[in-house]
């Protein structure tokens, strides 16, 4: 990684927002409770359904402390500077939760999303703003845009499913599709404990160093802030469950006794399980002098 690289990165103070980084007895009871009524998969790492997929996400979003958490990062630091009607695409919706939070600061609001079962989890309205919310059904890289630019571009964990050598194009497309001072806001999960689990159960998605370095390269105006993520669980079952996920993220599967076994041997503590990974959040704000890119390295 370049110097360039470090001088920008933005490791915020964890204690900055004073949350708790462990989920409190109660809180894993709820989790666990939910995971139980979820059967056990013979291989981890796949999903029947889109519907299967979404409540597993919950149950490893329930499970995670986020140090600083993103969302407080969002409010704090992004939020604040949109500007008053203006416009969010949100790229691969996942749960729909983080197209409803963000949805309360935009006056127009477009997601986009391959599964339509997906999309069918989003309201057709903010239920605060009644901002209406279009779907469009399909991939990113070759959809076409209803709107000819956006204040916000935003793709919260859908880097994984992108090939990398597409990812540098794509960026460059949704960069023409900003406003001025517009922003790309890119969360991806990297290294840590889950890159371990993953890689050794045959995953390869996690790896964005030349992905960000190209950014730094291409983009004037680039900020990465830094979150250490911790997934938790209380029982083996639950925990099965929230592997399930990332595994599924990385292209990778496991069978249920050898994933038990890994999860067994590596992550178990006195208080149950604990797997920890690091967030990025990548900011790329529009320059109007930047015109033309160089091909995304092979």
């Amino acid at each position: 990684m370049t110097k360039n690289f470090y001088q920008q990165l933005q490791c915020l103070d964890p204690y900055q927002f004073h949350v708790s980084p462990y989920l409190s007895p109660s809180e894993m009871n709820v989790i666990k409770t939910r995971a139980d009524a979820l059967p056990l998969a013979p291989i981890f790492g796949i999903f029947d359904t889109p519907a299967a997929y979404i409540e597993t996400l919950d149950i490893l979003i329930a499970s995670s402390r986020e140090i600083p958490h993103s969302d407080e990062m969002l409010e704090r630091y992004l939020w604040p500077t949109i500007p008053q009607n203006s416009s969010l695409l949100d790229i691969g919706v996942g749960n729909g939760m983080l197209s409803y939070k963000a949805g309360v600061h935009f006056a127009n609001v477009t997601v986009v999303d391959t599964e339509a079962a997906l999309l069918d989890n989003v309201p057709d309205f903010h239920w605060v703003t009644h901002t209406p919310i279009r779907k469009i059904h399909g991939s990113i890289i070759d959809c076409a845009l209803p709107e000819p630019a956006y204040d916000m571009i935003l793709l919260g964990h859908v880097m994984y499913y992108i090939p990398p050598n597409d990812r540098g194009a794509l960026i460059d497309k949704l960069y023409h599709h900003l406003n001025p001072n517009g922003k790309i806001v890119i969360l991806y999960n990297e290294k840590g404990e889950r890159l371990k689990m993953t890689e050794h159960f045959g995953g390869e998605r996690f790896t964005f160093d030349v992905f960000e370095e190209y950014i730094l390269d291409h983009f004037t105006t680039v900020s990465i802030w830094e979150v250490k993520e911790m997934l938790q669980a209380q029982d083996i079952h639950t925990m099965l469950h929230i592997a399930g996920v990332c595994l599924n993220d990385a292209g990778a599967k496991a069978e249920e006794g050898k994933l038990a076994e890994y999860l067994k041997h590596h992550y178990h503590e006195a208080q149950g399980y604990q797997l920890s990974m690091q967030q990025k959040m990548l900011v790329i704000q529009h320059d109007e002098a930047l015109q033309t890119f160089d091909s995304y390295p092979e």
